[in-house]
């Protein structure tokens, strides 16, 4: 190779080795700038903070299918008067498995201030009964449940609140000492709501502390109180 011939050749291969670093360079810059757009696109389609579940999905998790099988304590101080006497206030717990043809009820109640002996009775209704029972037993929270516009979404204590105190007219069914059903107008007042749900969506929790006045046709029947409704095992409930 010739002296001449060999620095045109050093030339251009300089040339080369300039060209590549440059477009190394280029490039690096372009990833660098297409990272930053990618990472400040992304910031810009984070998720919003969760908000609460939507109308339809809270609907669908108190549907009456899903009532048909689950357990749910009740449990508070309940005080009663009939036609406007003090009748009397009682601490209140009971436990009512639900089941498709069947309900189960175990109680514990005593007056406030008197012996308690705190014995536990169980009752198991089925047929007809049972039905009856199912229906008074659930009326009132899912009165108010679902009631979706009056809960407000606390995402400090991942609870749903009601923050003002809430009247509903309702026509309710009461149970006559034959254990039939009749219509029952009924005020309810209810404070301090608070409902909770499980990671999967279903009810966990229900508490306020309420008023209940029932015209049950020979007697105006109010029921009052601080109480608690624990719902689990949605499904599977059992009552042997």
């Amino acid at each position: 190779m010739n002296t001449k011939f060999a620095k045109i050749f050093m030339i251009l291969l300089c040339l080369s080795l300039c060209l590549t670093i440059a477009v190394g360079c280029d490039s690096d810059e372009e990833a660098k700038e297409t990272e930053a757009n990618t990472t400040t696109e992304a910031n810009t389609t984070a998720k919003a903070p969760f908000d609460g579940v939507e109308k339809s999905e809270w609907n669908s998790k108190l549907t009456d299918e899903i009532f048909q099988n689950y357990t749910v304590v009740f449990e508070g101080k309940m005080s009663v008067t009939v036609d406007g006497v003090y009748d009397s206030t009682s601490d209140v717990w009971q436990k009512i498995k639900v089941t498709s043809d069947k309900i189960e009820f175990t109680i514990r109640a005593g007056e406030v201030g008197s012996p308690n002996d705190s014995g536990e009775y169980t009752t198991v209704f089925d047929g007809e009964a049972a039905e009856t029972q199912k229906i008074q037993n659930s009326q009132m929270f899912l009165l108010v449940l679902r009631n979706y516009d009056n809960f407000k979404y606390d995402a400090e204590t991942n609870t749903y609140r009601v923050p003002e105190q809430i009247v509903l007219e309702e026509v309710l069914k009461g149970v006559d000492d034959n254990g039939a059903l009749f219509d029952a107008p009924t005020r309810i007042e209810i404070r301090e709501a608070i409902a909770s749900f499980t990671e999967d969506g279903m009810l966990s929790t229900f508490s306020c502390d309420y008023s209940q006045t029932m015209n049950m046709g020979n007697q105006i029947v109010n029921t009052s109180g601080q109480t608690t409704w624990t719902f689990t095992d949605f499904g599977t409930t059992v009552i042997e």
